[in-house]
């Protein structure tokens, strides 16, 4: 297995997983790839894919943030394997490549939101040291547009 950044090539299979293994069919296509392509640039991002036999099997994204208690952190935005690879260790991995990332940048805190439907997701997070430490709460602005 490999690890290497994302590209826009990968976009489709990473779609592919989003709406598949994470259940999120409100997620368009056009949408993911134009927020990715903006992600790419933005060197606050990291972007990989896991890579078997030439084959996407796996993505992560994470983000390097501040905050006013935590001086850097890292939040994993996004972690998802093929369901063929799941249990084979490739979202370990993919965690450890961004937990040493961290490491080699002296960021120490990392945070990850995973919905609460997700249990698997949830052990998986737990068997990888990472403790519930609270709650996020979301709110969806509607933004009404006018023709004129």
């Amino acid at each position: 297995m490999n690890i290497r950044k994302l590209n826009s090539g990968d976009y489709g299979t990473v779609y592919k997983f989003i709406v598949n293994e994470m259940e999120h069919s409100e997620v368009s296509f056009t949408d993911m790839s134009e927020n990715l392509d903006i992600m790419k640039v933005d060197d606050s991002y990291l972007l990989y894919v896991a890579e078997y036999n030439n084959q996407v099997i796996g993505f992560v994204s994470a983000v390097k943030l501040f905050g006013c208690i935590d001086s850097c952190y890292i939040d994993i935005t996004c972690l998802v394997v093929s369901q063929n690879f799941q249990g084979k260790g490739i979202g370990k991995s993919l965690l450890e490549f961004i937990e040493s990332f961290g490491k080699i940048n002296k960021i120490e805190n990392f945070s990850v939101t995973s919905g609460l439907h997700r249990k698997e997701a949830h052990d998986f997070y737990r068997r990888n040291g990472y403790e519930l430490g609270g709650y996020t709460f979301y709110k969806g602005l509607v933004i009404l547009e006018k023709d004129l």
